[in-house]
């Protein structure tokens, strides 16, 4: 199975970590990639090669939490600061 993926781009936060996080604002970076695998390496390799996160940018710096079986939050894991969500929009059977 293929997967088309979006990426909202929550570019402006309001808050800290002691009280908490509220998106303000958003904006749809990307709608237009697929992908075979969901697993967490590959959505960094994604969100690294579209140039939304830096390429020195590791694994255990970054949060996937998946929401739903089509809606994935991420966050730094430091301080839980939201960073985006990617939605699984379209499936696609392999050939």
């Amino acid at each position: 199975m293929y997967y088309r993926l979006r990426l909202t781009n929550y570019f402006d936060i309001w808050g800290n970590k002691k009280d908490g996080w509220e998106v303000n604002n958003q904006c749809i970076e990307w709608d237009d990639v697929w992908t075979k695998d969901l697993d967490n390496r590959t959505l960094l390799k994604i969100l690294k090669d579209t140039g939304f996160l830096q390429k020195h940018v590791r694994i255990n710096q970054i949060d996937f939490e998946w929401l739903g079986p089509e809606c994935c939050e991420i966050s730094a894991r430091r301080n839980h600061y939201p960073l985006g969500r990617i939605e699984i929009i379209d499936q696609m059977e392999d050939d």
